[in-house]
């Protein structure tokens, strides 16, 4: 326990071991605590936190944060860099927790894969551990949907709280886009979101411009399309959505009753959107193919996760690129082409928003770019990573 007399003098407030959850509750920086972990406010050696990779290079200023902002600094935390792909980390959290392991104490999870672990009882449950004061902020504060993927379907009660949320949007060669004809400014790509019809038929013509499949790119059009939990929980499932397909009908169902729900995967939307990629990566004469869709890429999507995805795009050699905002700032240092070549847009939808046989079906999946911006200047430098790690308020996962 804290000694706090030489921090009422210093107009500190400080924080036990036992107390760090409500300071990292605070501050946004905890997503959830393990099950197993020690607790009951002893224990030595440091407090382990595993976050993705790109958390590494900022641990110090990120751990800095959390005793600026009360914890006592005789407890000492570690930062621990996981690995950056999603289902690869999830496996690492499972081998841990089956076996009973106490490390890591507090892990970032996906909002893909949460309710599993809460289902069978590795996390802590926070709404037993954290203030009514702070739980009030995360209920009333943060978005509700990254609030529900950390909570139990059934209780409502708290198991992790949001760090961030995630929204894809398109990354595109703006030089090579302008070049062929286009006007992106003009047509306002950055704000209306084009149909997966007329992006399609622009990509081809921007890469057949530019030699097409052999030419001076090897894609026109990079995703993630390798079996991994990533192309379940987004890359497939927000094409789905936009073609107003869905996993279990309508939103009600999304969180349960696991077991219970009804599966409407095997209906026309869900078809066309199987479609369409395959057309995308083997042309519209391909067997099970879409006729309306021309080839703009390879059969390499289907080996491709985040990363490898990214890296044809950031080195030059594809044209157009879906991924997360983590990769704005990683385009706008490439080498290979000047952030006035380089933009982003929502990603294009297959039916009008509303249009869609299922609640909340149909239309873009991120219709602002603006956002997106926003998050890549608060993640580009240590500082700002540390800025909107310390002020939650600010966060991305608050309402806005």
């Amino acid at each position: 326990m804290v000694d706090s007399e030489s921090d009422r003098e210093s107009g500190r407030v400080g924080v036990s071991r036992r107390q760090f959850l409500e300071v990292t509750g605070a501050t946004g920086a905890a997503v959830g605590l393990a099950g197993c972990s020690g607790g009951g406010g002893g224990g030595d050696g440091p407090i382990q936190i595993t976050m993705d990779a790109e958390w590494g290079g900022i641990s110090d200023a990120l751990t800095q944060s959390l005793y600026d902002a009360g914890l006592d600094e005789s407890i000492e935390i570690e930062i621990l860099p996981g690995d950056f792909e999603s289902g690869a980390r999830r496996s690492e959290f499972t081998s841990a927790l089956d076996a009973g392991r106490a490390s890591p104490d507090i892990f970032m999870m996906d909002s893909g894969w949460t309710i599993p672990f809460i289902a069978r009882g590795q996390l802590v449950n926070l709404s037993d551990e954290l203030s009514s004061e702070t739980l009030d902020y995360v209920q009333n504060d943060y978005l509700p949907s990254a609030v529900n993927t950390a909570s139990d379907p059934e209780s409502g009660d708290l198991f992790g709280l949001p760090l961030f949320p995630d929204y894809p949007v398109m990354h595109y060669r703006k030089d090579l886009v302008e070049d062929a004809g286009y006007d992106p400014d003009g047509e306002n790509w950055a704000t209306e979101p084009m149909s997966w019809q007329e992006f399609a038929e622009m990509a081809a013509d921007v890469w057949e411009q530019n030699g097409g499949p052999g030419g001076d790119f090897d894609y026109g059009f990079t995703t993630q399309g390798d079996n991994y939990v990533g192309l379940a929980c987004c890359t497939f499932n927000e094409t789905m959505t936009s073609f107003g397909g869905a996993y279990f009908g309508d939103h009600e169902n999304l969180f349960g009753p696991i077991g219970d729900r009804p599966i409407t995967v095997n209906e026309e939307p869900v078809h066309d959107t199987i479609r369409m990629m395959r057309s995308f990566m083997e042309g519209p004469d391909a067997e099970y193919a879409h006729p309306d869709f021309p080839q703009i890429s390879t059969t390499d999507l289907l080996s491709f996760t985040e990363e490898p995805s990214r890296e044809p795009f950031t080195s030059g050699n594809a044209i157009f690129h879906r991924n997360w905002p983590y990769a704005i700032p990683l385009n706008l240092d490439s080498e290979e082409f000047s952030a006035e070549d380089y933009d982003v847009m929502p990603l294009p939808y297959g039916i009008e928003a509303g249009e869609g046989e299922y609640e909340g079906t149909g239309g873009a999946a991120a219709p602002r770019r603006r956002s997106a911006a926003g998050t890549s200047r608060s993640t580009r430098t240590p500082r700002g990573s540390t800025t909107a790690f310390r002020c939650s308020r600010r966060s991305p996962t608050r309402r806005s």
